[in-house]
């Protein structure tokens, strides 16, 4: 009995421990999907990131998703629950970044620990269902900052000419009809160090004007 009650302060000091570690988690990925939701908002007012409403919305619900997700890992002590979005998103990027180069290796790890897991699922039953922290963490972190990250703009001027790109929200919408990707018109560069040109994105065509790496005009033609 003795070692029973000596045992349960170090418990508990654990749990304290776990729960204070997860408060500081949760308050850097609150504090950071707040920041990224406002930059949203903040390119949403720029013309060349032809950035529909609809993204700032899901960008503040991702956020919203993020600090839920926060709360229910601090109140469980949950620190590992940050591990599911990083993986997730770790996973997304290098796909992105290298291909079927990765993808294969990834859904051999995916496979494994889904087969283990359902061999503890198995083994162990759970006294009732809560839905998973890291399960809203990666709802959360991971569109957000996807949306962030592949943001465009659709033109972009730089010192030595001028690049083009597609936001993700013109993948989204292209799916299936192939008319959400930005595609190059022509474009004239004078002496003055300005480019002229058009860009056809989301089967809208607009005309831009560029004086060195500066943005001067973009506007539907």
């Amino acid at each position: 009995m003795n070692s029973v009650v000596a045992s349960q302060p170090p418990t508990r000091d654990a749990r304290h421990a776990h729960q204070v570690l997860a408060g500081l988690l949760a308050l850097c990925t609150s504090a950071l999907a707040i920041l990224l939701a406002i930059l949203l908002g903040i390119w949403w007012r720029q013309p060349a990131y032809v950035m529909p409403f609809w993204v700032v919305l899901a960008g503040s619900l991702c956020a919203a998703m993020t600090g839920i997700g926060g709360v229910l890992a601090t109140r469980r002590g949950q620190v590992t629950s940050w591990l599911a979005p990083t993986v997730t998103l770790a996973a997304l990027l290098g796909f992105l970044v290298a291909g079927v180069l990765v993808l294969l290796p990834v859904m051999v790890v995916l496979l494994l620990v889904a087969n283990h897991q359902g061999h503890r699922v198995a083994a162990i039953t759970q006294p009732r269902r809560r839905v998973s922290a890291g399960l809203v963490l990666t709802l959360g972190l991971v569109p957000l900052c996807l949306l962030v990250l592949l943001r465009g703009p659709v033109v972009d001027c730089m010192s030595h000419g001028v690049d083009e790109g597609s936001p993700i929200w013109m993948w989204l919408g292209s799916l299936g009809t192939g008319a959400g990707i930005a595609g190059t018109g022509s474009s004239t560069s004078s002496d003055l160090n300005q480019t002229t040109g058009s860009v056809t994105a989301g089967g809208t065509t607009y005309s831009f004007v560029c004086v060195g790496p500066k943005l001067a005009q973009f506007a539907k033609q």
